[in-house]
């Protein structure tokens, strides 16, 4: 499970520009990894996993760090 989608990269991580040309599976293995550090720090803090319910500032961090 992801926490951001391949329209956050673009909205939050990177420009459409900066994206065009790479492969879609790469850049959603990327979603992946962040979202697994994310994990870890939320289960860090306490949350129960994975996270059910989740808003654009979870979406925004992983995001950015996939990029």
């Amino acid at each position: 499970m992801t926490y951001a989608d391949l329209e956050d990269l673009a909205s939050f991580g990177l420009t459409a520009n900066a994206t065009t040309g790479l492969d879609t599976y790469e850049l959603e293995r990327q979603l992946e990894a962040a979202s697994s550090l994310a994990d870890s720090y939320l289960g860090g803090r306490g949350y129960d996993l994975p996270v059910s319910n989740w808003g654009s500032d979870l979406r925004s961090a992983v995001a950015r760090i996939a990029a």
